[in-house]
């Protein structure tokens, strides 16, 4: 989870408001997501826009080009982290603006990792019980993970359900190593 500052939960109420406002949550989400995939994937773009000798006009021409493609309010936030030096703050704005639309819009979003693929009925059957349980509409990622053996592992958001074949075996072990030999019977003579 992303450590999130003042300033960057400000920066994130605003233009979340502002996309509440102008009704075009959906797009500036993807445009957020796209650029911060963008940003975190391409090395040489951060050293570009971090570098203090590269001029904060040659920068905004960069970002000019990177906001072609997205919502003049995602350009201009673009232009004005930039004028304001606060360009590091892009990630922590996006997840600020996801987790505003999420309890805007109800919805929560739960990991779930499993040893194989779920059966679509299985699925369907667990959505519709933590809908039930948290009165939320729930975005369901599912993940295969090989390593638990078995169960499933659930993650809504900071609470972690470890249901999974792995965490019992492992629960197991640690009781079998607190009991002692002379308590189980086994004697050295």
């Amino acid at each position: 989870m992303i450590t999130v500052s003042a300033a960057g939960k400000r920066y994130g109420q605003a233009f979340f408001s502002l996309a509440l406002e102008q009704d075009v949550v959906e797009t500036l989400q993807a445009d957020l997501e796209r650029l911060i995939s963008l940003w975190e994937n391409d090395e040489e773009l951060q050293a570009l826009l971090f570098h203090p000798r590269i001029a904060r006009e040659a920068k905004k021409k960069v970002l000019g080009r990177l906001g072609e493609d997205s919502h003049p309010l995602t350009a201009n936030l673009l232009f004005l982290l930039a004028d304001k030096g606060r360009l590091p703050l892009l990630p922590e704005i996006g997840n600020v603006f996801a987790e505003l639309k999420d309890a805007h819009y109800n919805i929560l979003p739960v990991e779930v990792r499993t040893a194989r693929p779920l059966p679509e009925d299985l699925e369907r059957k667990l959505l519709e019980k933590l809908q039930k349980t948290t009165g939320k509409d729930i975005q369901l990622e599912v993940q295969v993970d090989r390593s638990i053996i078995g169960g499933l592992v659930l993650k809504v958001g900071d609470i972690l359900i470890d249901g999974s074949l792995q965490r019992g075996l492992e629960k197991l072990q640690e009781k079998l190593s607190r009991i002692q030999v002379s308590q189980i019977g086994v004697n050295n003579g």
